[in-house]
């Protein structure tokens, strides 16, 4: 949907759109997000968490990556019966 400094809005067909923090994006370190996604491009992503009080979704494009820190852990059981290995695909729509 769009890309911003720290991450991207992405569009992947539910009720939300997902937040892909830069952190979430691969393994190394990102310099210039920029230089890795742009707006209306394809990705492979899959849900790694939601903020139930505000409804949003947190998404990641690496693989076993799920949201930390201090958060207690998100409840995953709407998703309990999706396969741990699919992959939805979501459209960035616009850069920021």
């Amino acid at each position: 949907k769009s890309v911003l400094d720290f991450g991207a809005i992405v569009d992947i067909g539910a009720q939300s759109h997902g937040l892909l923090h830069i952190s979430c994006i691969c393994k190394e370190r990102i310099e210039n997000i920029y230089d890795i996604l742009s707006e209306g491009q394809q990705v492979d992503v899959w849900i790694s968490g939601k903020r139930e009080d505000e409804g949003k979704y947190g998404v990641t494009m690496v693989e076993g990556l799920r949201e930390g820190g201090r958060r207690p852990a998100a409840d995953l059981t709407p998703f309990a019966d999706l396969p741990s290995d699919e992959w939805f695909s979501g459209v960035v729509a616009r850069t920021a």
